[in-house]
C-alpha cells in the first residue's frame, strides 16, 4: 500500500520533510499542500478543491498528517478499493447452463427431481431451473426440434458423496447409463437423460454444505 503522496507547488522552493514516516510540508508552502491516497482525495482534510488526478485538500497549519480524520479518510478508501475489486472479479458469472430437449414438460419433471431444483419461470419452449437456497448455478431447458448428433461438447458433472445409490436413484427418474470405457479406480459414472445428452455422476468428497 502506497503512502499519502504529496505535491510542493511549483512557486514555492520548500522540499517536504518527514515526520511520523508521513510527509508533509512546512514553511510557506503548509497551506498549499496537496494530499491524496492512491489518487483519491483524503477526507476529512479542510478547503477542498479540485485539481490534476482528482480532488485537492489543504492541510490546517497546525493539524497533524495522522489525524483522525486522516485514519478515517484512508479506511474509507481501503473499503472503496475493496469494493469495486470484487465488483471487477465478478462482472461475469455463469448464471445458467442450457440443455436442449424435444420435451420441456419431460425435461423439467427429469431435472428438478435430479437435481431437487425448483421452476422460477417456464414457457412452452424454455425453462430456468433453480437451487431454491440460491447456493448453485440455474439449470435451463430450451425446447429444440434438432436431433441430439454425437457426443456432447459440454456437459455436467454432478458430485454426491453416495456415487452409487444416486446413480441408481435416477435411473429410476429414466436416465440412462453410456456405455463407456473406465479406467482402474475412477470416480465417476456417465449417463444420459431422455434426450440422449450425456453428464456424469461424481464421487467427491465435497458437499452442499
Amino acid at each position: 500500500m502506497r503512502r499519502p503522496s504529496v505535491v510542493a507547488p511549483r512557486d514555492v522552493g520548500v522540499a517536504p520533510t518527514a515526520r511520523n514516516g508521513v510527509h508533509r510540508l512546512q514553511g510557506p508552502a503548509l497551506h498549499s499542500e496537496k494530499r491524496t491516497y492512491d489518487g483519491l482525495p483524503l477526507l476529512g482534510c479542510v478547503g477542498a478543491r479540485a485539481g490534476r488526478g482528482g480532488a485537492v485538500s489543504e492541510q490546517p497549519p497546525d493539524g497533524d498528517a495522522t489525524t483522525p480524520w486522516t485514519t478515517l479518510a484512508i479506511l474509507v478508501i481501503a473499503v472503496y478499493r475493496t469494493r469495486h475489486s470484487w465488483e471487477a472479479l465478478m462482472r461475469l458469472f455463469v448464471g445458467s447452463t442450457v440443455i436442449n430437449t424435444a420435451d420441456i414438460d419431460r425435461a423439467i419433471a427429469f431435472w428438478t427431481a435430479a437435481l431437487s431444483y425448483v421452476v422460477r419461470d417456464s414457457d412452452p419452449t424454455f425453462a430456468v431451473l433453480t437451487d431454491p437456497d440460491r447456493r448453485w448455478s440455474n439449470v435451463s431447458l430450451q425446447r429444440s426440434d434438432e436431433p441430439k448428433r454425437g457426443r456432447n461438447r459440454v456437459h455436467l458433472d454432478l458430485y454426491t458423496s453416495d456415487r452409487d445409490g444416486e446413480v441408481a436413484r435416477l435411473e429410476g427418474l429414466g436416465a440412462t447409463r453410456v456405455p463407456w470405457e473406465y479406467e482402474e479406480g475412477h470416480d465417476h459414472i456417465v449417463m444420459a437423460d431422455h434426450d440422449g445428452n450425456e453428464f456424469c455422476v461424481v464421487q467427491s468428497a465435497f458437499t452442499q454444505n
